[in-house]
């Protein structure tokens, strides 16, 4: 769990940084939640992992920065999974990015 709470608090000190506020915000709830259930209910969700006006659909405007994010993403996704809360959205959703970031190295 400590590995999804790095990530959740990198993942919002680049949305910060970046003045994305809301989405920062989002994921800070999301960390801080204590429910596990709820946790697994919030990360798994469509809020996360959806398509437009999702977290995983934010482009930021530093390359650097937009690639970390999307390596965070996948690491995110990988956290799930070893954590048995994974879904076909969030292993989807890495999967092409993850491929994105093969295709186009640093």
């Amino acid at each position: 769990m400590s590995s999804i709470l790095q990530t959740l608090e990198e993942m919002e000190s680049l949305l910060r940084s970046h003045d994305l506020k809301e989405f920062a915000d989002n994921i800070r709830g999301i960390a801080a939640q204590d429910n596990p259930a709820v946790f697994a209910q919030e990360i798994s969700s469509f809020a996360v992992w959806g398509g437009n006006g999702s977290i995983v659909d934010v482009t930021l405007s530093d390359p650097i920065d937009e690639r970390r994010f999307n390596e965070l993403i996948v690491d995110l996704a990988e956290a799930l999974d070893q954590l048995g809360i994974g879904t076909e959205r969030s292993r989807w959703v890495a999967q092409i990015i993850e491929d994105w970031l093969i295709a186009h190295p640093k």
